[in-house]
């Protein structure tokens, strides 16, 4: 039912991915728009490949806000930066070290968001824009504008922390559908492994 860990002969996937003997991931690798070789992954007929695309696109949908319009995009990043801030008061309250980006009174929410696109949800969101077309036009066009967007804030506000990022940006880039994300990762996904679930 599971793959092995261990690194004997037989692997762990079909497509290379956790097999030490095989990192190229077979024959056939794909060429991404970047021009490096990409593996063979995923492979339609491998269950391992379908379970592991699965779990990297609930993650990237869970950090993806990012990748959204920028008013749907502001007003989720207001919420978190709220959960965050309440965190941090708790954590003052109880004479604990406040976590980074968790301090209402010196984080600024633009550089914390740079960040976290930066480090987190770009790297991702590229990769995934190699193998899912639709991720790179939908999701990574809007992480570029949302990207430029509080860069522009970070520099505006230096001296007001956690002021700023939220301030001019009321209904610009609205979310119709509310499902740009999940529409593209969507799309990718069956064309991927050939549509609908077969039983």
């Amino acid at each position: 039912m599971g793959g092995s860990s261990g690194g004997g002969s037989g692997g762990a996937g079909k497509s290379g991915i956790n097999n030490p003997n095989n990192p190229g991931g077979g024959s056939g690798n794909r060429v991404g728009s970047d021009g490096r070789a990409l593996l063979n992954f995923p492979q339609k007929d491998s269950p391992e490949d379908k379970q592991i695309l699965m779990n990297i696109l609930l993650h990237a949908s869970d950090i993806g806000n990012a990748c959204r319009p920028t008013a749907t995009y502001l007003k989720w990043v207001s919420k978190i930066m709220e959960e965050f801030f309440r965190q941090g008061d708790l954590e003052r309250e109880k004479n604990l070290p406040v976590s980074m980006f968790f301090d209402r009174n010196n984080t600024s929410i633009p550089k914390c968001q740079m960040g976290y696109i930066d480090v987190l949800v770009l790297p991702l969101y590229s990769v995934l824009g190699q193998l899912i077309p639709e991720v790179g036009s939908v999701c990574c066009e809007y992480l570029e504008v949302n990207r430029k967007y509080v860069s522009k804030q970070a520099k505006v506000t230096d001296e007001e922390p956690t002021d700023g990022l939220l301030a001019n940006k009321k209904k610009e880039g609205a979310d119709a559908s509310g499902n740009g994300i999940a529409g593209a990762m969507k799309r990718g996904f069956g064309r991927l492994f050939g549509g609908g679930r077969k039983e």
